[in-house]
């Protein structure tokens, strides 16, 4: 089995979090991920009701709760960071991409079309001169 721990620490209204999520060996990693995926997109239904859970799939599985239940260090320890610093970093993302297709690409679309036209206006002209 592939596996990997973590332990999340959201804030200190929410108990630290232990999670651990397997896949089977012969499963290709990107097939893992979606199985993985597939199971904590279920899991977020769950999570505010219980907090420890044990969620089985056919070729991986996830499990999360508030005690450790395995031995060593997480692979992986995540914190809580400010939700509306996440959600700026996204929105600057979009902003960037409006104004380059808004600005940027029709300016670029206009220097390309008046370097053809004098192109072609300059064929014409030499065309005629002969």
């Amino acid at each position: 089995m592939r596996y990997a721990t973590g332990r999340m620490d959201v804030n200190s209204t929410f108990p630290l979090l232990y999670s651990q999520a397997q896949c089977n060996l012969d499963l290709p990693p990107g097939d893992c991920w979606e199985c993985l995926y597939h199971i904590q997109s279920t899991t977020k239904s769950f999570l505010n009701q219980q907090l420890g859970e044990w969620i089985a799939g056919m070729w991986c599985n996830l499990r999360y709760s508030p005690r450790p239940f395995y031995e060593g260090q997480p692979m992986k320890q995540v914190t809580w960071s400010d939700p509306t610093t996440n959600m700026m970093i996204p929105q600057r993302h979009v902003i960037k991409v409006l104004i380059i297709t808004t600005v940027v690409l029709p300016l670029a679309s206009f220097f390309c079309f008046m370097i053809w036209f004098r192109l072609i206006k300059r064929h014409v002209t030499g065309v005629h001169k002969l």
